[in-house]
This record gives structure tokens, C-alpha cells and sequence, in this order.
């Protein structure tokens, strides 16, 4: 089972995860980002997502991801990818095996 963290910030702290670039909107299945600090977290509905995590969806799982640019992410089954600034400069949708 993955080690799970906080992704939340707290004012006044820097955090570990890096800069918060969006929030979990849809998810089914089992879905999990690794972060900077290389701890993979089981992602939920309302969870954020961090510059550089590395998303990953399971057989069967999916994700949609409300990024701060008002881009929604969306990741199908069996995919991975990392959510770095080429994610967060226009529309983009990532699809696994269909």
C-alpha cells in the first residue's frame, strides 16, 4: 500500500509538495500522484495536485483535474503522466488504452 502525506499547506510554511496547480475533481478507481518528495498519495475528490507530480491511474480508473488555469486534465486507465508547465499552457486531454 503507498505511504500517503499531507497536501495541505500551511500559511506561513513552504510545502514539501511544491507550488498547488489544481484540485481533484472526478475520480474513479484507484488514482495516485507521487510528488517532489517522491511519496506516492491515493487521490480523492478535492484533493490538490502539485507542479511536477507524476498522476497515475489503475486499471479501469480515471481523473479529471480542475487546474488553476481553468483547464480541466483529464487522465483514462492505465496512464501515467507528469503534471508539469507544458500540462498548464493549454488544453490537453490524456487518454490510457480504450
Amino acid at each position: 500500500m503507498a505511504k500517503t502525506t499531507s497536501n495541505t499547506s500551511t500559511t506561513g510554511k513552504t510545502n514539501p509538495l511544491g507550488q498547488q496547480i489544481g484540485v481533484v475533481k472526478i475520480v474513479s478507481g484507484t488514482v495516485t500522484a507521487t510528488g517532489a518528495d517522491g511519496v506516492a498519495r491515493i487521490l480523492k475528490v478535492g484533493d490538490a495536485v502539485y507542479l511536477d507530480d507524476v498522476i497515475k491511474t489503475a486499471d479501469l480508473s480515471f481523473i479529471q483535474i480542475a487546474l488553476n488555469t481553468g483547464v480541466h486534465f483529464e487522465l483514462g486507465r492505465s496512464s501515467e503522466a507528469v503534471l508539469d508547465n507544458s500540462v498548464l499552457q493549454g488544453p490537453l486531454l490524456a487518454q490510457g488504452d480504450t
